[in-house]
């Protein structure tokens, strides 16, 4: 909660209570709340300004703005980048975006697509490594089952 003291025209002190979120995901991006959800929960909790920053896009932000703007709270727009350097993901927050900026709007385009080669790399790798786990598998299945024969009785034989 933000907390502070403001003065208007010299007249005595005036205490001020604004709870303020910043830093908030939508289904958009890695959060569990649609827009509409998260205005909800925000104006529940008593938020007056707040700013979605989902991951690499601003697809829930006019949705977010039309919301908040119903529920008395503040939309700011936001959005927290996904950079990578040196095999470690670093994630960058932005505020007062221009949503239709077609710069923006062609770097998040950029972003997608490294995002969706990244995640095409893994499954691949993922992929391999299910192979070498179902073949290990398989080849210990056939070794058991040899052991089992080898140490089963004949057919036939009667056990007491």
């Amino acid at each position: 909660m933000i907390e502070g003291r403001a003065r208007t025209n010299h007249q005595s002190p005036i205490t001020c209570h604004k709870l303020i979120d910043l830093h908030l995901h939508t289904v958009a991006s890695d959060g569990r709340s649609t827009p509409a959800e998260l205005v909800d929960l925000a104006a529940s909790a008593g938020v007056s300004v707040m700013a979605v920053t989902d991951h690499d896009t601003v697809a829930s932000s006019r949705e977010v703005a039309e919301a908040a703007r119903k529920r008395d709270i503040e939309a700011i727009t936001g959005i927290e980048i996904t950079a990578v350097e040196a095999g470690w993901d670093v994630h960058m927050l932005g505020y007062f975006l221009d949503i239709d900026d077609p710069g923006l709007r062609a770097f998040l385009a950029g972003q997608r697509q490294t995002r969706i080669t990244r995640v095409e790399r893994i499954a691949g790798s993922v992929e391999r490594i299910e192979e070498e786990i179902a073949s290990a598998l398989e080849r210990e299945i056939a070794a058991a089952m040899l052991e089992i024969d080898a140490a089963a009785p004949p057919k036939g034989t009667q056990l007491n």
